[in-house]
């Protein structure tokens, strides 16, 4: 494992629902000590109320450990981890889950991706498939990442190459899902592009990189 080091990441994000554009910007604050971790994302679209995800947790020989996710809107939901008891617990009285090794959330995953990937590059070749229990916060599933290929970006910040792993959808209406991380940017992930069953979409490039 690699843990890539603390910073803050700003994204252009162009949204597209029912054949309508909606620009965006999210923003991520990502910082850690070595011990513990604290990740934060606010996506904003005037005129709709912005969302934020914060996940905060550990750090050890396996990469991230989560204790709390939690998402909001207009309300919030939480996710806690307890793997000294092997379970996940959800705050809006979901079922809890049975906790497995390496579980995650939806923010902390790409940061766990991006530590796997830096700490042993030359595991991630394409046709690599990297499983994931991971939480949001209704429910857990395990989400299979295959490794495609690298390519070359052209991202608001500029030309960057990138490796891309991408979730094909377990279920209807599930989405896809593909994450491109830079090897020049210490494999932070540089764009996340979820597309839903319906064909809507969810694209996130990265603008700018400033310390956290």
């Amino acid at each position: 494992m690699a843990v890539p080091g603390s910073a803050q990441l700003n994204y252009q994000v162009l949204a597209r629902a029912r054949g309508f554009e909606l620009p965006a910007t999210a923003q991520v604050d990502w910082q850690h000590d070595g011990l513990r971790y604290q990740a934060r994302m606010v996506i904003s679209s005037f005129p709709l109320p912005s969302r934020t995800q914060t996940s905060v947790g550990e750090i050890g020989p396996e990469g991230l450990s989560p204790r709390r996710f939690s998402e909001k809107t207009r309300n919030e939901t939480a996710v806690h981890f307890q793997p000294e008891i092997g379970r996940i617990v959800f705050s809006n009285n979901s079922p809890h889950a049975t906790w497995q090794a390496g579980a995650q959330d939806r923010l902390s995953l790409t940061f766990q991706l991006a530590a796997m990937i830096a700490g042993e590059p030359t595991r991630f070749v394409p046709g690599t498939q990297v499983t994931i229990q991971t939480a949001g916060s209704r429910n857990v599933e395990p989400w299979t990442f295959t490794v495609m290929d690298s390519q070359n970006l052209s991202l608001p910040m500029g030309e960057h190459s990138a490796l891309r792993l991408r979730r094909e959808p377990r279920h209807l209406y599930d989405q896809t899902i593909e994450v491109w991380f830079a090897p020049t940017l210490g494999h932070l992930p540089v764009r996340i592009l979820i597309v839903q069953s319906n064909g809507d979409s969810f694209d996130q490039r990265l603008a700018s990189v400033n310390p956290p």
